[in-house]
């Protein structure tokens, strides 16, 4: 039995494993090594984009559930079967994992914009309905709409990434209309789509502009989408968590943030960076299920801290209770009402599942 605790005990310093075989960039728990910046990261082409991944292990921080372990089912007193990888056999550790806040360990590090510190600053959003980045729609439209976005897209995606590495009142923003009219084809690679019914069309007919690698188009559809998720996830806690909108002193207010703020993106994991990757770590939509639901409760703790309506809370708390087989797509859920209330009833970008790389 003493071991059996000093087993449950330990569990609160596990990280949630990812692939760490592969991340982009350079590992945020590797501060002193080398680093590119956020632009060239992304510039570089998807077939680069995947690099060794430096040892990230700590006494604190340990590597759980490599992908070569096999997966095992851990069912939960209610019944939830969890299919996963962690080394956790019993319900009661599986629900310990599950509901442990590790959004609140500083010790797990999380990404900061260049002006952003321990101290804040009071953040700054872009106003309802302007954008710095397009949405994932444009890239989707059927036809050669879709398809000329596309292009359109990678050839201004560097600069674009660029801009995103400053702080955030820097970002050129733009409506929906705005973004579709900039990527609108040029006169030159209209020229050449009017000519030729080739799709994609020829290579060394439309330089400076390149054609999207195999997949590439659904990886940028998934990183915009993602980048509009994780910003309005932001926006909304700034809206509506009570110790910031009560708090009226601008210093104070960024020094309440700067807390809420690095919660919000150790939720998001560990190998993330400021603009999403198709290549990055999974956690919400990791095959583990512990992995996955893990970080779907820590949005949903969160979630809890706003002022928020007692039945959407109810909700929250039936989603981490481990009576229910639905738990992320029930916090999922919550998140989109309350974005639709606070917003006038816009429908907010989600998170979504990224196919097998």
């Amino acid at each position: 039995m003493e071991g059996s605790s000093t087993q449950s005990s330990s569990l609160a310093a596990l990280t949630l494993p990812g692939p760490t075989s592969i991340l982009l960039g350079d590992s945020p728990l590797s501060p002193r090594q080398p680093s590119r910046t956020l632009a060239e990261r992304v510039a570089l082409p998807l077939c680069e984009r995947i690099v060794a991944a430096p040892n990230t292990s700590t006494s604190l921080v340990p590597t759980v559930a490599p992908q070569n372990v096999e997966f095992h089912v851990v069912t939960l007193t209610s019944g939830v079967p969890l299919r996963t990888r962690v080394p956790i056999t019993e319900p009661s550790e599986a629900l310990e994992y599950l509901n442990h806040p590790f959004e609140q360990e500083n010790d797990i590090e999380a990404f900061r914009l260049v002006d952003e510190n321990d101290a804040g600053p009071d953040p700054f959003f872009p106003e309802e309905g302007q954008h710095p980045v397009p949405s994932p729609q444009h890239l989707l439209a059927e036809g050669d709409n879709g398809y000329l976005a596309t292009v359109m897209w990678l050839r201004m995606r560097p600069s674009c990434m660029e801009t995103l590495s400053k702080a955030r009142s820097e970002w050129p923003t733009f409506t929906s209309r705005q973004w579709g009219s900039r990527l609108r084809a040029s006169k030159p690679l209209m020229k050449v789509a009017r000519r030729t019914s080739d799709r994609p069309l020829p290579d060394e007919e439309i330089e400076p502009y390149r054609n999207p690698l195999p997949r590439e188009r659904e990886h940028e559809v998934w990183e915009l989408r993602i980048f509009h998720f994780r910003l309005s996830f932001e926006h909304l806690a700034y809206k509506l968590h009570p110790r910031i909108t009560s708090e009226t002193d601008a210093t104070t207010r960024g020094n309440i943030w700067a807390e809420i703020r690095d919660r919000i993106r150790r939720a998001w994991g560990t190998g993330v960076s400021s603009y999403p990757s198709y290549l990055e770590p999974r956690y919400f939509d990791s095959d583990d299920d512990l992995v996955r639901l893990r970080h779907w409760f820590a949005l949903a703790r969160i979630m809890l801290e706003w002022n928020i309506r007692t039945d959407l809370a109810e909700d929250l708390h039936l989603a981490m209770r481990g009576y229910v087989t639905d738990a992320a797509e029930r916090i999922r859920a919550v998140y989109v009402a309350l974005y639709r209330n606070a917003f006038k009833n816009r429908d907010p970008h989600v998170f979504s599942l990224r196919l097998t790389v």
